[in-house]
């Protein structure tokens, strides 16, 4: 008897407890559908994005203050707390995935409610810009924002910087392009001005925005550089210009007139000081930059339209013989061999063999009769008096041919149509004026196709 009184009450006790959990969650849901059912402004903070709270808490305060005597009411939550989960939630499933954010009900669109903000926040400078997001208006952000997917996983990286290096930069690039991003700082531990420990995605990303850097699949580093340099007089401004950076310490900087090159760089990085020369010789313990002109074509993108910018080089390097050694790149990706690359093979291939006078006179002649290179190169060739035999010799060795092109491409870092003067201006085609560019790197006296340009700006 004793033992069923005892159960008996066991049971009256847990039925009790489920029931006040059950009405404790009734009230708690009742309680947020009244908090955020009319005209409600909702905060949603972002604790886990510090670059993001400084403006976005301006906007908060400042709209706060306009609302202040009307209406609407502003309530703030955590959208990793219950509340502002289920408002979050809603969001996501209308494709806003950013925080932190300013919500507001859809009750706020009435036209005497949305009148009565507009008079409040233009009394207070401000402009309210709402986006329609399913159940909810939201505020354009003008803060930085923080991409977050909720039941994603975390994507933790850990940054170890210099003082000189802008860590807040860094930050608002990873929180506003990768997803659930969680960023912890230390100071640096080495000789490095910046070093990041991070997911690959997140290395392979940082590497497209910071050049000047070396990293394996989970780490990146921007590494101090030692430079010495020696530099003619009339190249001095620009390669002082090109290497003034943080993490490039210049112990040497030479101007004599009497070296044959534009500079010689000894530095004890000089794949790091590569990167800022793309036409550069690179050596074990340092870079030489000739005076040179460097040409990159696209071969995957036919409507670039090459034939005119080889036309208009042609013209005025003819005219100034032996003032620019002059190179061209084909760019060429891994896995993007093909038909496409044929026409980069046999130019190339003309180069290797016979130098860059002919090459410039083979592709100017070829691309004005040639539809396709591959059916009457050797006609082309043979015309202008070349070796078709060295020419067809190298084609044959067209793997060799492709690998040391796809080489080059990584090498050099430039993936779009160029033309890079001695080794650090890079034009392209849209900049147009490539006859008064080239002009102004050549000695004097100019040649008179570039008094040409002097006198009719053409």
């Amino acid at each position: 008897m004793v033992e069923k009184k005892r159960i008996s009450s066991i049971i009256t006790a847990a039925s009790c407890f489920a029931l006040g959990v059950i009405i404790a969650l009734i009230f708690t849901m009742a309680t947020t559908e009244e908090r955020v059912h009319w005209r409600t402004v909702i905060v949603l903070n972002d604790e886990k994005c510090d670059v993001c709270a400084v403006e976005f808490n301006k906007t908060v305060e400042a709209l706060k203050k306009a609302l202040s005597g009307t209406a609407v009411k502003i309530i703030e939550l955590s959208p990793y707390a219950r509340e502002g989960e289920i408002i979050y939630k809603k969001l996501v499933e209308n494709n806003v995935t950013v925080l932190p954010l300013i919500v507001f009900t859809k009750d706020i669109a009435e036209p005497a409610v949305f009148s009565e903000i507009n008079r409040a926040v233009a009394d207070a400078g401000m402009k309210i810009e709402l986006f329609d997001a399913g159940e909810y208006y939201i505020l354009r952000p003008t803060w930085p924002v923080r991409k977050y997917v909720p039941g994603k996983g975390e994507a933790r990286v850990k940054i170890y910087a210099n003082d000189g290096f802008d860590t807040a930069a860094l930050k608002k690039i990873l929180f506003a392009t990768v997803d659930n991003v969680v960023i912890a700082e230390e100071n640096a531990r080495g000789n490095y001005l910046l070093h990041v420990d991070g997911p690959p995605q997140v290395i392979t990303l940082l590497a497209s925005f910071i050049p000047l850097s070396v990293h394996t699949s989970t780490s990146l580093e921007v590494p101090y550089v030692k430079a010495s340099v020696r530099v003619v007089p009339e190249a001095a401004e620009e390669i002082n210009a090109v290497l003034s950076r943080p993490n490039i310490i210049v112990d040497g900087f030479v101007v004599d007139e009497n070296i044959s090159v534009v500079a010689a760089i000894s530095t004890d990085h000089p794949e790091i000081i590569g990167k800022l020369f793309p036409g550069g010789r690179l050596y074990p313990d340092g870079i030489v930059v000739d005076r040179s002109m460097q040409l990159f074509f696209d071969v995957y993108l036919d409507g670039v339209n090459d034939d005119n910018v080889i036309s208009e080089l042609y013209n005025v390097v003819v005219s100034a013989p032996n003032r620019f050694m002059v190179r061209p790149h084909y760019i060429v990706f891994p896995g993007g061999e093909g038909n496409t690359t044929e026409r980069a093979v046999i130019e190339y291939c003309v180069f290797l063999t016979h130098g860059a006078g002919s090459w410039l006179k083979f592709v100017t002649t070829a691309r004005k009769e040639c539809k396709d290179i591959t059916g009457c190169w050797e006609k082309t060739a043979g015309k202008i008096r070349l070796d078709t035999e060295k020419i067809r010799n190298c084609i044959n060795s067209k793997e060799d041919v492709l690998r040391f092109l796809i080489n080059d491409t990584a090498r050099a870092g430039i993936t779009r149509p160029s033309i890079v003067i001695n080794s650090w201006y890079v034009w392209a085609p849209e900049k147009g004026g490539l006859r008064e560019v080239v002009c102004s790197f050549l000695l004097s006296p100019p040649p008179n196709i570039c008094g040409e340009v002097t006198q009719d700006g053409s």
